[in-house]
């Protein structure tokens, strides 16, 4: 039946006919109209028992039953034409509604969190939408948006799980916001007019692709993440994109084009994808904040241009470590005087080299690990490096230039390189927590310089330390510490130390006397000095000192230790040195519990 049939023939005028699920919940709509002469409108509410008429463009009705029926709804009217606000949001709406019949002209639609709403018929609009948002409700198969040719303000169609297309009117416009991520979005979003500010589509894991036609938005936010994005995007008819741009989680996109921009990024995401070759981002001068696109095995390299602006995380590394993966070559980033804050570039191991300029701005992390990194990595003009410092399992670097700086490390690992002669770590006031510079095998010394931070690990094992290792500057020398496997280390020089340790590994050196008293405030479980070709008088002069630290300085730390001091070592004797080593020995057995294993 015609609207105009309908209208000569019933005096209430027009219809809308919609339905509720059962809820006690309240039901609260709102129908707002235009004009000089605005219209109202009456509901027919079927509560299960009884039919209630309200008179009123707003109503609060309660009294609906609680089973689980649904529940029939009329809206009566005769000028829906000018309805220009309809919110209906959390109602219980169930099934589709047709609102046809509400004609064009400006409109507001808040229709969001109604779970059981699975269809919209809209009308013919050629005014403004301020709002369209049918949010968090359950629009199923393709939501038909071209009756609305005029102005959208903010359209939201988010977390609709049923909802896989999306067709527009090319006469439309969103001008603000386009929000329809979280959905069953399918194949390829075609956005026939220029991108609002606030684009997202993310997390609609079977959208392939996104159409675009010219914009000069001034972009805000652009997110097209955890999709499934297929080839290149191509993006190169923006013209100002910019701020909060996302697009990582996407397991065969190959490529990205752009096209240039001056507008200032906060976020850059393409992490997690398939980028292939090298990715240009040359036209963005205003590239900071965080940029992120790590674990794309097959990107071998990134251009960039100049850039002022602060960066507090640059990541252009992998997860996991694997053969011919990530950046080639030399990766140049001197063009970002503003680089700091959370740096990686980690297990790219074709990756032989980072240029860095000089930068002021604090690491807080700085990750080049299992990458190809070759003869010296100088980082002379990184003033506030620390926080978290790895650059372990580089066979090729061959040394570390830094300069001073007071910021605290939690860990510097330089481990299993090939860093050769002393390394220098004098400039660092502020080293601390788990130093591992173990697997050198051309490492000949440490330069440290005093630092009361706690160290939890420090080791410099399987090294070629001599003659002397001294870390007597490192007042808070705690947890594990490794020494061992230094063959022509001689002598160490112990801190004045009252952390705890764990243990003390200083076998298979070729070490003399070692004077533990600096450590006689530490508690202490497990010390290892091993094959050492110590003299029978070390031997004796050690086991005294520490039956000492027991008897005479009643030092609570130093009982039920483990020691080994055994191999090729002498075995104790009762003189030796004008020492009783023997009876040492024995009485720290039988009356302070250490278990001894000597020659």
């Amino acid at each position: 039946m015609s609207r105009g049939v309908f209208n000569s023939n019933n005096k209430v005028g027009d219809v809308i006919y919609l339905q509720k699920s059962g809820s006690t919940s309240s039901f609260d709509p709102l129908f707002n109209f235009s004009g000089l002469d605005p219209s109202r409108v009456s509901w027919r509410l079927d509560n299960g028992s009884d039919i209630i008429q309200i008179a009123g463009n707003s109503i609060t009705y309660t009294g609906f039953t609680s089973d689980t029926s649904i529940r029939s709804i009329q809206i009566r009217g005769n000028k829906f034409t000018n309805a220009n606000n309809i919110q209906m949001n959390n109602d219980n709406l169930y099934g589709d509604i047709d609102f046809s019949l509400l004609g064009s002209g400006d409109k507001t639609f808040y229709l969001w969190d109604n779970s059981n709403l699975t269809g919209i018929t809209n009308p013919y609009v050629t005014g403004i939408t301020s709002v369209y948002n049918v949010s968090s409700c359950n629009i199923t198969g393709n939501l038909d948006m071209t009756p609305i040719n005029g102005d959208i303000t903010s359209f939201q169609v988010q977390f609709n799980p049923n909802l896989t297309g999306i067709t527009h009117n090319t006469a439309s416009t969103v001008t603000g916001s386009y929000y329809a991520y979280t959905c069953d979005l399918t194949g390829i979003l075609n956005i026939p007019f220029s991108t609002p500010q606030s684009f997202r589509v993310e997390n609609n894991d079977k959208l392939s692709g996104i159409t675009h036609v010219l914009s000069t938005n001034v972009m805000s936010s652009y997110n097209a993440d955890r999709c499934d994005l297929i080839g290149n995007h191509d993006m190169s008819m923006f013209t100002n994109l910019g701020g909060d741009f996302r697009i990582y989680s996407n397991s065969n996109l190959t490529g990205i084009t752009h096209t240039a921009s001056t507008q200032l990024f906060t976020i850059y995401y393409a992490y997690g994808c398939n980028l292939t070759g090298n990715h240009d981002i040359s036209m963005f001068p205003n590239l900071g904040g965080t940029f992120w696109v790590g674990n794309n095995p097959n990107l071998t390299g990134v251009t960039h241009t100049a850039s002022t602006q602060v960066f507090n995380h640059y990541n252009v590394s992998h997860s996991s470590p694997s053969t011919n993966i990530g950046l080639i070559g030399n990766h140049d980033i001197s063009m970002f005087p503003n680089l700091g804050g959370n740096f990686r570039l980690g297990n790219n191991d074709r990756l032989t080299g980072i240029t860095h300029t000089a930068t002021t701005q604090v690491f807080t992390w700085y990750y080049a690990y299992g990458c190809d990194l070759t003869g010296n990595h100088d980082m002379s003009m990184l003033t506030g490096l620390g926080g978290d410092f790895r650059i372990y399992s580089n066979s090729g670097l061959t040394s570390v230039t830094h300069t001073a700086s007071t910021q605290l490390f939690s860990n510097y690992n330089v481990n299993n390189c090939n860093i050769s002669g002393v390394h220098d770590m004098s400039m660092f006031t502020g080293l601390g927590g788990n130093f591992n510079m173990s697997g050198n095998a051309l490492l000949t010394g440490v330069t440290h310089t005093a630092s009361t931070k706690v160290f939890t690990n420090y080791y410099i094992n399987n090294c070629d330390i001599k003659p002397t290792h001294d870390f007597s500057m490192l007042s808070s020398l705690g947890g594990n510490i490794r020494v061992d496997n230094n063959i022509e280390l001689v002598d160490i020089i112990n801190p004045p130390s009252t952390e705890d340790i764990t243990y003390y590994w200083a076998g298979n050196c070729n070490l003399n006397y070692i004077d533990f008293y600096p450590l006689s405030g530490a508690s202490i479980s497990d010390i290892q000095l091993q094959d050492n070709t110590m003299v029978v008088g070390d031997v004796n002069h050690i086991l005294v000192d520490f039956y000492t630290l027991n008897n005479t300085y009643f030092q609570p730390g130093w009982s039920g230790v483990t020691l080994d001091i055994s191999g090729t070592n002498a075995a104790p004797d009762g003189a030796s040195g004008g020492y009783d080593g023997e009876g040492a020995r024995s009485r720290l057995i039988n009356d302070y519990g250490w278990t001894i294993t000597s020659s």
